[in-house]
């Protein structure tokens, strides 16, 4: 799937579920975990002020240019001792926390 048509879907059933739900189109946020955090932060760096935060639970995504996510973010990572894959605490302690703080960043 391309990147455009990714895009108009996502938006297309987002609009849909607006359009069907009281929300209050502030207040948008997106969240994801493990595969999902990496597409997280990937739609957050693409998406143009859509989203009102971002949440990343042991995410990995060494492509993604973080300084191009600009919304509120915060991050959640294992430990690999407790069963956390060693490329995304890695990439969640270093790469992350050095973008978003270590306010934003949990261990």
């Amino acid at each position: 799937m391309s990147r455009q048509i990714f895009f108009a879907n996502l938006n297309a059933t987002i609009d849909k579920f607006i359009s069907e739900n009281k929300v209050d189109k502030d207040k948008i946020m997106l969240s994801g975990h493990s595969l999902g955090g990496l597409g997280s932060m990937y739609v957050a760096y693409n998406s143009n002020g859509r989203y009102s935060a971002l949440a990343v639970m042991s995410g990995y995504n060494p492509g993604v240019d973080l300084s191009g996510i600009t919304i509120p973010t915060v991050g959640y990572v294992g430990t690999p001792g407790g069963g956390e894959d060693s490329n995304s605490y890695n990439f969640m302690v270093s790469k992350f926390k050095n973008r978003f703080g270590e306010a934003n960043t949990f261990v």
